[in-house]
């Protein structure tokens, strides 16, 4: 408080007295022949420091002196030296001040890391991409879509409940005592061995969302995973493509990786998996449509480079956050409305289930591939060749036998999804 007897009382503001301590060294260290524009200039400097942003201050560093700042760091945080930081150690160093970054960057940042699914992250992982995103925080967008635009829109291919239901059932499966609860670990393994195909970004950011317990209550988790998964594409922290040929470049770079002797084709089952290790979050549904585009040579193998640019326009109507709006209203009305070669989903069923139970020679249930495509080629429905890719694609992933229960099942329901994609892509031309 600073008064006189001919003045009332002054706040002083805080901080003012290190403010003009510092301004007294700077006039002393420079001698100015004129104090008031030095004065002036100095202060002047100070507000426009204030103002930057993080954003500002990390601009101005080169990707060298970024790499040294963000080793100095790690260092700091590692505190048993053994050159890893878990996930939670992570987060608390990434949330904490010595960056300054916000939650959602925090949240971008942390989906990237640990590319090698350890659940720890070590140096060699943590730099390059924390200073590739340094590098490039005064480009990053903070631009959000409205989450309400999006609550009919299928995750995966499959609106909430659904994804609620499959989700809970693999949760289940892991839960051998029915307790309702998991350690992270069990519920990272979940994440990764659904058939909902969770990419590494969207797990990274889902286990960001689990509370800090030792078991975790997987009963509540499950009904919000859903949502969490909007919000990470509305705030853009989740992959959403910017165009075709950004899914284009992933996949040739995917296939490219697994066509390591360049002979440029691949057999039907190995052309799926590649796209289930494309890492774009892809469900068993989504790829088995996918499926129904190939085409086979003369030798019954896939060209890879011809069936890319077809995929990757497919892929970019499934998952692109702006045509993903427009999917669940066709998918709800498809769901209810639709048949299949003017079969009704309980006609198509019992056709598809007599002809496959006649190829049934052990009478246990079970089929062939082999005897499922004959029974499938025989049935009275035209499936065309594309919808028979399909079905192969659903019924067959890896195993050359299916259970004709499963299978049925799993064909009209995957006809109903390709059905919804066909509508959509009329809309979409």
């Amino acid at each position: 408080m600073l008064s006189t007897k001919y003045s009332s009382s002054l706040n002083i503001p805080e901080g003012f007295p290190l403010v003009l301590k510092n301004f007294l060294r700077e006039v002393l260290r420079a001698q100015p022949s004129n104090i008031y524009e030095f004065g002036a200039t100095h202060f002047q400097k100070l507000y426009k420091q204030q103002q930057e942003t993080v954003e500002d201050v990390f601009a101005r560093f080169s990707e060298e002196e970024l790499a040294s700042l963000v080793a100095d760091i790690f260092k700091t945080a590692d505190a048993d030296g053994n050159g890893f930081l878990d996930l939670d150690e992570m987060h608390d160093l990434l949330n904490s001040d010595q960056f300054g970054f916000s939650k959602r960057q925090v949240r971008r940042l942390i989906i990237e890391l640990d590319e090698n699914d350890d659940g720890v992250i070590s140096y060699e992982e943590f730099a390059p991409l924390v200073v590739a995103i340094l590098s490039q925080m005064p480009q990053m967008s903070d631009t959000f879509q409205d989450r309400k635009m999006l609550y009919d829109s299928p995750i995966h291919g499959y609106q909430k409940r659904e994804f609620d239901n499959r989700l809970m059932s693999v949760f289940e499966k892991v839960d051998v005592e029915k307790t309702g609860k998991l350690t992270k670990a069990n519920v990272y393994s979940v994440l990764r061995s659904s058939e909902l195909n969770f990419s590494r970004h969207e797990i990274n950011f889902l286990i960001q969302e689990l509370p800090n317990v030792d078991m975790v209550d997987y009963t509540n988790f499950v009904g919000f995973i859903f949502y969490y998964l909007l919000d990470g594409l509305c705030q853009g922290i989740l992959y959403s493509p910017l165009n075709v040929e950004d899914v284009e470049r992933k996949l040739t770079d995917t296939f490219a990786v697994f066509d390591s002797e360049g002979r440029g084709c691949f057999d039907f089952k190995m052309i799926r998996n590649c796209l289930r290790k494309v890492d774009l979050g892809l469900s068993e549904i989504q790829i088995d449509v996918i499926m129904g585009e190939v085409e086979f040579n003369e030798d019954n193998l896939i060209v890879w480079r011809q069936f890319v640019p077809i995929a990757s326009r497919i892929i970019y109507n499934m998952i692109n956050l702006d045509v993903l709006s427009q999917h669940g209203t066709i998918l709800r009305t498809t769901i209810q409305s639709t048949t299949i070669h003017e079969l009704s989903g309980d006609n198509l069923r019992r056709m598809v289930k007599e002809s496959l139970l006649a190829y049934d020679e052990n009478k246990n249930g079970n089929v062939l591939e082999e005897d499922a495509l004959r029974a499938l080629h025989n049935v009275d429905i035209p499936f065309t060749p594309g919808e028979l890719s399909v079905i192969r694609s659903c019924c067959f992933p890896t195993s050359a036998e299916v259970n004709i229960e499963l299978a049925v099942e799993k064909i009209w329901e995957t006809l109903l999804y390709l059905e919804m994609h066909s509508r959509m892509t009329q809309i979409l031309m």
